[in-house]
C-alpha cells in the first residue's frame, strides 16, 4: 500500500499499517511503519503529524532505522501514535485508603471509654491546666498522658498518645482530554467528580491535586481529592 494514496507522495511506502489499541482510560495507540529511500529524509513523518488512517492519532514517538548502502539503502520509520476519537474519554475512578496517626484525645470514644475528662478521668488519664498542674476542671484541663501504674498494676494504656485511623482516603478521576483542565480551586473544600465513597458524619473532601501528562496532542489527566478526618476540613481556612 503506497503512502501516495493518502498524502500524494509515491516515494514513501506504508510497510505496516498497524493495529489500534485502546487502554482502560480511553487512550488509543497505534504503531505504523513506513519505508523510503535513504536519501529522502525529507519524507520522514514528523512528530505530532497525523496517522495516515486515523487523523486524531498523532505521532508521539519515532524510530528511524537505516539499512543498506548508497542508492540501494532505505529508511524504515516506526511511528508511535496516540490520541482519542472524541474531545474527552470516559473517566475511570480510583479509591485509595491508608491509615495515619491521630492524637488519642481526638478519638470519638475518648471521653466515653478511653480517657474520660478532667472531672472524671478513666484508665489513669492525667489532665493538666495551663500551668502544668493537675486539673479536674473540665474547662481548663488538657489531656497529658496515661499513668504507668494504676494501683500498682501496669497500665495497658501507659505511653499511648495516638491511635491509628483510616483517615488517608483519596479519590481520583483519571481520563484523557484534548485540552488541559483548569487548576482553579485546588486546596479548597470541594465534592469530588463522580461516585466518591461516603465519609463519616462531619467529614468532607478537599480538591487536593491535578496531574497532567501529555501524550502526542492529548493529555492524560488525574484529579485527586482527599478526605478529612471526622471533624472535616475547616471552612474558615479552606472554603
Amino acid at each position: 500500500m503506497r503512502y501516495s494514496r493518502f498524502f500524494g507522495n509515491p516515494n514513501l511506502i506504508i510497510e505496516l499499517p498497524g493495529e489500534v489499541t485502546t487502554d482502560p482510560y480511553g487512550l488509543e495507540t497505534c504503531t505504523t511503519v513506513f519505508k523510503c529511500s535513504m536519501d529522502r529524509w525529507d519524507l520522514v513523518p514528523s512528530l505530532f503529524s497525523a496517522n495516515p488512517f486515523l487523523s486524531y492519532l498523532r505521532m508521539e514517538k519515532r524510530q528511524v532505522s537505516i539499512s543498506g548502502e548508497g542508492s540501494r539503502g532505505f529508511l524504515r520509520i516506526a511511528g508511535e501514535y496516540a490520541g482519542i476519537p472524541g474531545g474527552q474519554s470516559v473517566p475511570i475512578f480510583e479509591v485509595g485508603v491508608g491509615v495515619g496517626e491521630e492524637p488519642i484525645q481526638t478519638h470519638k470514644n475518648f471521653v466515653s471509654g478511653i480517657g474520660g475528662k478532667p472531672s472524671s478521668p478513666l484508665n489513669g488519664a492525667v489532665f493538666l491546666d495551663e500551668t502544668g498542674a493537675p486539673s479536674s476542671d473540665d474547662a481548663k484541663g488538657i489531656f497529658s498522658e496515661f499513668r504507668g501504674l494504676i494501683n500498682g498494676v501496669q497500665n495497658r494504656k501507659a505511653g499511648v498518645t495516638s491511635y491509628v485511623a483510616a483517615d488517608q482516603i483519596t479519590f481520583r478521576k483519571c481520563w484523557v482530554d484534548t485540552s488541559i483542565p483548569g487548576a482553579n480551586n485546588i486546596g479548597t473544600i470541594q465534592s469530588p467528580d463522580g461516585p466518591a465513597p461516603s465519609l463519616p458524619s462531619g467529614g468532607n473532601w478537599m480538591y487536593w491535586a491535578l496531574n497532567v501528562q501529555q501524550r502526542a496532542l492529548v493529555y492524560f489527566c488525574t484529579k485527586e481529592w482527599r478526605a478529612s478526618g471526622r471533624f472535616g476540613w475547616d471552612p474558615d481556612i479552606y472554603s
